[in-house]
């Protein structure tokens, strides 16, 4: 299972083309370990995914706070039924 932990909007500028593209890297998580997603640089290409330790992980959220949406997790309310004893 992959769980999203943030994302990353930029724009790359190409001066031959005076064209500006819109880039989306993903960091997330599959079991233990972490991932880096970078979105295609240029229309076409493919996505690039390296792996990040978790240093690696806060260093990224760091570098260029805004530009990184985090994502939210919410806990899940656990139904559990409390019984007291009478």
């Amino acid at each position: 299972m992959e769980i999203k932990i943030a994302t990353r909007y930029y724009a790359d500028y190409c001066p031959l083309t005076k064209t500006e593209y819109p880039i989306i890297d993903r960091m997330v998580r599959r079991g233990r370990q972490f991932f880096l997603i970078e979105g295609p640089a240029r229309p076409g290409e493919s996505e690039i995914e390296k792996r990040y330790t978790l240093r690696q992980v806060f260093e990224w959220l760091q570098e260029l706070p805004e530009q990184i949406e985090r994502a939210v997790f919410q806990a899940r309310p656990i139904n559990r039924r409390v019984q007291f004893d009478q």
